[in-house]
């Protein structure tokens, strides 16, 4: 997991779906978020053989202090993305990016750029984390 783009903990994404993991990149998923007692997230955690173990954590996704970061603290889990871009060259053999990135193969293909002076190359595949 990329650690430098970390996102902090949010508890109403978290509601809604968006994947949560621990600091460390363990897959978390929240069971219960409104357990009234001191830690009312009940989370439970994959660990290293692939089962869960059940933890709780505050509201703000801290497993111990608020002022400390821990492994253990939840974050959202970053989003795995793909597209198609389409790659051109230039008269004078200069090669560039199309400017959109498109959901589908056959999409990107069947929207090839083709003013000006350039030459389609390929359609290629592209893939980032959020």
């Amino acid at each position: 997991m990329n650690t430098k783009n970390l996102k902090p903990f949010d508890l109403e994404l978290a509601k809604s779906g968006h994947p949560v993991c621990t600091r460390d990149g363990h897959k978390a998923r929240i069971l219960a978020y409104d357990v009234k007692n001191a830690e009312p997230l009940i989370v439970a955690v994959e660990i290293y053989d692939g089962t869960e173990q059940v933890y709780t954590y505050k509201l703000n996704g801290k497993f111990i202090d608020d002022n400390d970061s821990y492994e253990d603290d939840l974050i959202m889990a970053p989003v795995k993305h793909e597209g198609w871009v389409n790659i051109y060259k230039c008269v004078d053999n200069s090669v560039f990016v199309g400017n959109i990135i498109f959901q589908t193969y056959d999409e990107a293909k069947n929207t090839l750029e083709t003013e000006g002076k350039v030459t389609y190359v390929a359609t290629v595949k592209i893939e980032w984390e959020e």
